[in-house]
């Protein structure tokens, strides 16, 4: 159950009391995570301006829904206004009924590294093993772009060719081909990318170490600045390689201007219901156009 408890702390009594009928319809194990928008204890909040009467309803809550809160490890607070000088605070959480935990006896949960958001991502994880499959391998289109591709791939076909020989069937050729290449190009894609990994991970690292020394002696107005602007370049490099991967090649070279490719583009999204069958079970475009 995923749930977010309103800022306004006068609809705090109806999204507690609403929180607490459906936990008491509830007839399965019960996981409830979300943004509270409530604290526990005087150590879940960065300052002293604490609502003492919403830390003893919320408790009380809790208990009469005989609910456990999952131990969290990662930095101390999940939640922070972004100022030079700021708030922060534990507003995100994960209950468990009795039930799902002990089905689940060695879960754990994870407060993640915050990137462009005002909230630490939380991973929960139930503890159960399981088998690691190897990435699927996905060919990204903006490859298309890097210098010299074309030529890499003709001439590791040519070279895959020569290396089978000219008597293997069209279907053995085939298959041996498409899965060599797809071999190559998974650690070709790999190595490619290497030097923007490392780099983005070099940022994360000096993320984490100021966030650390924030739960600890604290930071300055200049630490606090200086982890925003890391976070900001860590976040402007991920958004772009996010794009640059999604992203179509035709659309990217002439996107949604006024070209053919755009008008071919638009047409060729008829709808179904835009073809009718005419006599003799021939399909008739909007035009007529027999089909």
């Amino acid at each position: 159950m995923l749930v977010y408890g309103s800022a306004d702390h006068g609809r705090t009594e109806e999204f507690l009391g609403e929180l607490e009928r459906a936990v008491a319809e509830c007839q399965v194990p019960l996981v409830i995570a979300g943004d509270f928008n409530l604290i526990r204890s005087a150590g879940d909040k960065s300052n002293d301006n604490i609502n003492w009467p919403m830390v003893r309803r919320f408790n009380e809550s809790i208990a009469s829904m005989a609910l456990r809160e999952i131990n969290r490890a990662g930095p101390r607070f999940t939640w922070t206004n972004r100022q030079l000088n700021p708030i922060r605070c534990v507003l995100d959480r994960v209950f468990v009924s009795t039930s799902w935990e002990v089905r689940f006896p060695l879960c754990s949960l994870t407060a993640v590294t915050r990137i462009g958001s005002d909230h630490n991502p939380l991973m929960l994880n139930s503890g159960e093993e399981t088998r690691c499959l190897p990435p699927r391998f996905f060919f990204q289109t903006w490859w298309l772009n890097v210098n010299g591709f074309g030529e890499l791939v003709k001439s590791k076909l040519d070279h895959f060719l020569l290396y089978l020989g000219p008597y293997r069937d069209c279907i053995d050729l085939w298959q041996c081909v498409a899965r060599n290449l797809q071999q190559f190009l998974k650690g070709w894609g790999a190595n490619l990318g290497k030097e923007e990994r490392l780099f983005k991970e070099n940022l994360l690292a000096q993320v984490e170490k100021l966030d650390r020394q924030a739960d600890g002696a604290g930071l300055d107005e200049e630490g606090w600045a200086l982890r925003y602007h890391l976070e900001d370049i860590l976040l402007d490099r991920t958004e772009e390689e996010y794009w640059k991967q999604r992203s179509r090649v035709h659309w990217t070279l002439e996107g949604d201007s006024c070209t053919k490719y755009f008008h071919a583009f638009a047409n060729g999204r008829r709808p179904a219901a835009d073809y009718t069958t005419g006599g003799g079970g021939r399909l008739e475009g909007p035009d007529g156009a027999c089909l």
